[in-house]
């Protein structure tokens, strides 16, 4: 769920008071943490996260714990505590909370929450504007898309179909198939990238991602495998970067598809899920949010959401009439052109993004 949110840097205190109904986590369910609470379970990135305790009685010590660090522990507290913490190296994202208590007779109680800490970065706004429309195979269901050396390289899989996942290369003007590799019909098929003569294809559910030589596109026998579900795919200079279908990304070690470091991506509202097929342009991640007309632009290096791409405009001329969602984002390297489509689109275009005002 997201919560309404002021673009400014102010806190925005929830105040939830534990009165009584807090449980403990090492005593019988009847106990309750022997302290009450109110906290900010929400901030801007930047702004300090706030918690206040009160009738701290028999309380020998109490601590503050934030992803699983030990943040502050007070002594024999008897009155009153506000606290405040600069929590801004900790980044975006769901971070967990843990309170302990220790009781002067010899009792201990945890409870456990969370805070959110939100983007502090209201997103610019900007349409679609199309430049050149091309041919699109409207029986394709597109899942990655890419430009290299001029052609088209696009894999689909297909919920409707058993066998429609292949990786294709096409000319990008007339859609005209130029070479395809199938996969098995066990697979389907989601996102790709091609880096260092490589493609990389990763797999809905089945939690494998296949590597096949470039250009030729000769499967090769290298198969990594990963947990949770593969969504979209593109590579920065050093790793492979990879969508599950919910607001994080994974940089992946192209040789051992390791994750190194994982993003969660948030606008000034809320977490952005169902992050779908990928491209990196010009040191930032375009990601399609799936079931929508949106693209959004990602900082890679903090998660948060530094634009929101309306493709409403180019849908209604591209979908066609068996359309599906917007998906597919490819950057020409040598030109600077970039291209999107869809599922089931019966047309491919050359867009800029503009300006929405």
């Amino acid at each position: 769920m997201k919560f309404p949110f002021r673009t400014s840097l102010w806190l925005l205190l929830l105040s939830i008071f534990c009165l009584g109904s807090c449980k403990n986590d090492t005593e019988d369910l009847d106990d309750t943490f022997p302290v009450e609470y109110s906290a900010s379970y929400q901030i801007a990135a930047g702004t300090p996260f706030s918690i206040q305790f009160s009738s701290p009685k028999n309380i020998e010590e109490l601590s503050l714990l934030i992803n699983d660090s030990t943040y502050k522990v007070w002594k024999n507290p008897t009155n009153v505590i506000t606290q405040k913490f600069d929590v801004s190296n900790l980044g975006i994202g769901l971070k967990n909370l843990t309170l302990k208590a220790k009781t002067t007779d010899g009792k201990e109680y945890t409870e456990n929450q969370t805070i959110s800490i939100l983007s502090d970065i209201l997103p610019e706004n900007l349409k679609t504007e199309i430049v050149q429309l091309y041919p699109h195979n409207p029986t394709h269901f597109t899942q990655g898309l890419e430009i290299e050396n001029g052609n088209l390289y696009e894999s689909t899989g297909d919920p409707n179909r058993t066998g429609a996942t292949k990786v294709m290369e096409k000319e990008l003007k007339t859609d005209k198939i130029l070479r395809e590799q199938d996969l098995d019909a066990n697979y389907f098929g989601e996102g790709i990238t091609i880096f260092k003569n490589k493609l990389y294809q990763i797999t809905w559910t089945s939690q494998k991602c296949f590597v096949y030589d470039f250009p030729s596109l000769n499967k090769e026998n290298v198969t990594f495998s990963y947990n949770g579900e593969g969504w979209g795919l593109t590579h920065d200079d050093q790793y492979l970067i990879m969508s599950d279908g919910s607001n994080r990304i994974f940089f992946r070690d192209p040789t051992t598809f390791a994750v190194r470091k994982t993003i969660e991506v948030y606008d000034n509202v809320g977490p952005i899920k169902e992050l779908n097929e990928l491209e990196y342009i010009d040191g930032k991640i375009y990601a399609n949010v799936w079931q929508t007309n949106k693209i959004v632009v990602i900082d890679p290096q903090t998660g948060k959401v530094l634009q929101d791409i309306d493709g409403t405009d180019f849908v209604t001329i591209a979908r066609g009439a068996a359309g599906d969602v917007l998906n597919g984002i490819a950057h020409d390297p040598a030109t600077g052109k970039i291209y999107i489509t869809g599922k089931y689109f019966d047309k491919l275009g050359e867009v800029k993004f503009v300006g929405s005002n």
